[in-house]
């Protein structure tokens, strides 16, 4: 039963009986995932937008593969998350406006899509609390990430993602900088192409992978080198890329095989469910077996090398 189909059953019900039914549903209640398919197939919402505006604070939304063009953009005023199932190199989100925009007030996740063709990547309003992982934000107008709380308490984690191509700066944080109070930036694990402009109180930024200039903050285990993306691709790096086993060390962040985190839209623990990589895994490139035979109960040495194509 829908909640609009259960608010009608409520009000037209037993106003004593459905008091005490209501004190057990509150205590049960739980959130909600909610989906979203290009066809609107298998119950599905057809646009994000449409599953945003039916959710509530707490649901998930699990987005299938598909160019989703949401108007002038996704607007996000709700404490959600919203997660693409099969990630970044088949997932997009674009808008005329802004790709994605955070209301005040709002704790949101976004992960695992390509937010291009905008003219912000994804924008912040005051007091929110946003989480960004997984994400490639490429090609976009203005800033790629803007956390412009304008106010206090403005929290942006911002770890794992690929930004490049954009004509402002790759991220940039909120415009009253030390004059507010409560404001933090977080950012890991990412490559990023553009230059980053941090004003934040309280900025965070280790192992990454910025070729752009950095502006009004200090990074740390910070490397400039080329990421070495494989062709036509913003995700998948080839072997000899620095960013390979650089990002962060926690155990917590290691990639799906276990190894340590690397850096971009392609690493970390919650690529998961399309790891390996969209554009091809890692490929055998070269398989030997020694010796040749053996006897039954003898033993063989098979040695594999392979890259990331």
């Amino acid at each position: 039963m829908d909640r609009k189909q259960w608010i009608k059953w409520f009000k037209g019900g037993f106003t004593g009986v459905m008091l005490v039914a209501l004190g057990g549903l509150t205590a049960v209640a739980s959130a909600a995932t909610l989906c979203v398919e290009k066809s609107g197939a298998n119950g599905c919402y057809s646009t994000i937008q449409a599953a945003v505006n039916a959710a509530v604070d707490g649901d998930l939304i699990n987005v299938g593969p598909g160019n989703y063009s949401e108007g002038t953009g996704l607007s996000v005023q709700k404490s959600i998350e919203i997660v693409a199932v099969a990630g970044v190199e088949k997932t997009t989100i674009n808008g005329s406006g802004d790709g994605v925009s955070v209301g005040s007030n709002r704790t949101v996740t976004i992960r695992g899509f390509t937010i291009s063709g905008s003219n912000r990547g994804v924008y912040t309003n005051s007091a929110v609390n946003l989480t960004l992982k997984n994400n490639i934000i490429i090609g976009i107008t203005s800033h790629g990430v803007y956390c412009n709380g304008n106010g206090d308490n403005q929290k942006c984690q911002i770890v794992n993602n690929t930004i490049v191509g954009s004509g402002g700066d790759g991220i940039n944080s909120d415009t009253c900088g030390v004059n507010c109070t409560g404001n933090q930036i977080n950012l890991y694990s990412n490559i990023i192409a553009d230059s980053i402009n941090l004003l934040s109180n309280s900025e965070y930024c280790f192992y990454n992978t910025i070729t752009g200039a950095i502006l009004n903050t200090a990074c740390s285990n910070t490397q400039t080198e080329d990421p070495l993306f494989v062709n036509n691709s913003s995700c998948a790096v080839q072997t000899g890329s620095k960013t390979i086993d650089v990002g962060s060390p926690a155990i917590t962040d290691n990639d799906p095989d276990g190894t340590r985190n690397n850096q971009g839209a392609c690493g970390g623990p919650q690529s998961a469910s399309w790891w390996p990589y969209p554009s091809g895994g890692p490929v055998i490139t070269n398989l030997t077996v020694s010796p040749a035979s053996v006897p039954q109960g003898g033993t063989v040495t098979i040695r594999a090398t392979g890259e990331v194509r």
